[in-house]
């Protein structure tokens, strides 16, 4: 299952409203589904990828010379600005910038369930960048967005919004994306099966994971990177004036 890549989907990506059960076995794809990457992956902006501006109201020239892309995380080098809320993942992933295709972003679902049963994936990953006939390369997409609002979520499965790889030393790799989830029963899954880490090679870093128990007035951050370290940070952009606590 997956939607669309932009423009065509001009940005409301995957809506996914259940009643009742939504068993997920398989794969809800979308992963390079986001904003375009440089050149070859078709960005409006040449070399540079699309990106969303600092407001996450419009599309526009993101990153520059052979960087990824950010969105909830990240990239090093001359990326564009990390948008959106942490609270509410409504964006496409960015497109990396090179002097051949760019990583394309990850793309966006949104999801709401009685019941959630996920033994397979969801996910929104940015892709890895292309390599130079003259040995360049291009950066890696941002992470997209995946908002869950359930009754309860269970099962065996993963959901992934990670940052795209770079493709050697020079060009750097995307940014994690944004995962939030509001539910009232999430003692069936495994919390460590979500993954919004930076992609690799110049590693970006960690986007944004949102938990939210409905019988807590507040919710809590993830911030993981799985243990590889990028040497930047992760900006908590929220309007929210609290938050339970941050791991």
């Amino acid at each position: 299952l997956l939607h669309s890549g932009y423009p065509t989907n001009s940005g409301t990506g995957l809506q996914l409203p259940v009643t009742d059960s939504l068993v997920v076995d398989g794969s809800i794809y979308l992963t390079g589904y986001g904003l375009r990457g440089a050149n070859g992956a078709g960005s409006g902006y040449g070399a540079r990828g699309e990106a969303y501006d600092a407001t996450g109201t419009s599309v526009v020239a993101g990153s520059t010379g052979d960087a990824g892309a950010s969105y909830g995380g990240l990239a090093q080098g001359g990326s564009n600005a990390a948008y959106g809320v942490l609270e509410n993942p409504a964006h496409f992933g960015s497109g990396g910038s090179g002097c051949n295709n760019g990583g394309n972003g990850g793309g966006l679902a949104t999801i709401s369930a009685g019941v959630l049963n996920l033994t397979g994936n969801i996910q929104a990953n940015g892709t890895t960048g292309g390599n130079c006939a003259y040995g360049g390369g291009a950066g890696g997409g941002s992470g997209g967005g995946i908002r869950i609002a359930c009754g309860k979520i269970t099962g065996t499965g993963y959901i992934y919004a990670y940052g795209g790889n770079g493709t050697n030393q020079a060009p750097t790799a995307g940014g994690g994306g944004r995962v939030a989830i509001y539910y009232a029963d999430i003692a069936g899954f495994d919390q460590t099966h979500i993954t919004v880490r930076g992609g690799l090679t110049r590693t970006g870093s960690a986007g944004t994971i949102y938990l939210k128990d409905s019988a807590d007035s507040f919710g809590s951050l993830i911030t993981d990177n799985d243990n590889y370290g990028s040497g930047i940070f992760t900006p908590l952009a929220t309007s929210l004036d609290t938050i339970n606590h941050i791991d």
